[in-house]
C-alpha cells in the first residue's frame, strides 16, 4: 500500500462562552440599558454627520460653479481645450481635494462648527442643542480666518 500523509483535523482554540451573553438585564430591572442611554448622543452624531455632508455639498457646489463658468468660456471659444483641461486638473488636485480632506478627516462636530463660523451653514439650520454644544468652536471659527 502506498504511503499517505496522515489527515490532520485542527480544532481551533476559540471556545464558546460557558453561558450565553445576555443583551438585557437578567433580573429585569427598570434601569435604562446602555443602548437607551446612547440614543440622544447617537442622534446628535447622526445630525452632525448630516450637517457636515450638507456643508460639504454646498462648498463643493460653489467650487463646481466656478469650474462650470470655465466650461462656458470654452464653449464660447474663449478657452481652448488644453486650458480647460488644466482648469479641471487644478480643480481636482486643489479645491476638490482640499474639501474632501476637510470633510472626511475632521470630526463632524469640528466640520459643522467651521461651516457655521464661515457662514456655509445658517444658524437656524443647526438645532439649538447642537449650536449650544458647539458654541466655543463656532466662535473660534467666526473670529479666525481658517
Amino acid at each position: 500500500m502506498p504511503w499517505q500523509a496522515p489527515t490532520i483535523v485542527q480544532q481551533h482554540g476559540a471556545r464558546r462562552a460557558s453561558r450565553p451573553q445576555l443583551k438585557r438585564d437578567p433580573l429585569g430591572s427598570d434601569r435604562a440599558t446602555v443602548a437607551d442611554m446612547d440614543s440622544p448622543e447617537k442622534a446628535q452624531r447622526k445630525e452632525l454627520r448630516r450637517l457636515a455632508a450638507l456643508a460639504y455639498e454646498r462648498e463643493l457646489s460653489s467650487a463646481l460653479a466656478a469650474l462650470e463658468a470655465q466650461f462656458h468660456e470654452w464653449h464660447a471659444g474663449k478657452l481652448d481645450v488644453h486650458e480647460l483641461s488644466d482648469a479641471i486638473h487644478q480643480f481636482h488636485n486643489g479645491v476638490a481635494r482640499d474639501l474632501y480632506v476637510t470633510y472626511t478627516r475632521l470630526e463632524p462636530r469640528v466640520a459643522v462648527a467651521q461651516a457655521v463660523g464661515r457662514k456655509i451653514l445658517r444658524d437656524d439650520e443647526v438645532p439649538p442643542t447642537l449650536r449650544e454644544a458647539l458654541r466655543s468652536l463656532i466662535t473660534f471659527y467666526e473670529e479666525s480666518e481658517v
